[in-house]
C-alpha cells in the first residue's frame, strides 16, 4: 500500500477500523505491508471468524459486515499467507471488544518471515 510517509523498517504497522472500509482486500494489500518491512503488524478489526461456527451470532455478523459492505476477507487472506509461510500470526484474539454485537474487534499481531 502507499503511504503519505515513508515507513521506516522496523516500525510497528497498526490498523485500527479502517481496513473494514475496504470490502476485499487484494494479495498485493499484505504483499505492500511486507515490503515495509516492519517489526509487526497489528490489526484491531473486524474480522468474519472462519472457524465454520454456524452460531446465530456468526450468521448476524456475517449479514451485517456484507450488508454494510464492510471488509469480507482478511482474516481468510492472512491465513493464505500463513499458509505459504510468507507470514506468522503473533497472537489472535478474536472478538476482543465492541460497542454493538455485530462489529468487534479483532486483534491480530502478524510478522513477517519473508522479504519480498
Amino acid at each position: 500500500p502507499r503511504t503519505l510517509e515513508p515507513v521506516p523498517e522496523g516500525a510497528l504497522i497498526f490498523s485500527s477500523h479502517s481496513i473494514e472500509q475496504i470490502p476485499i482486500l487484494p494479495d498485493s494489500f499484505i504483499e505492500g505491508l511486507i515490503t515495509k518491512k516492519p517489526l509487526a503488524v497489528v490489526h484491531a478489526e473486524p474480522v468474519i471468524n472462519n472457524d465454520n461456527v454456524a452460531s446465530f451470532m456468526n450468521i448476524l455478523r456475517r449479514k451485517y459486515i456484507k450488508i454494510n459492505d464492510y471488509n469480507q476477507n482478511l482474516g481468510e487472506l492472512l491465513n493464505s499467507f500463513v499458509e505459504r509461510k510468507l507470514v506468522s500470526i503473533i497472537s489472535l484474539e478474536e472478538s476482543a471488544f465492541s460497542d454493538g454485537p455485530f462489529n468487534p474487534t479483532t486483534f491480530i499481531v502478524w510478522k513477517s518471515r519473508c522479504a519480498l
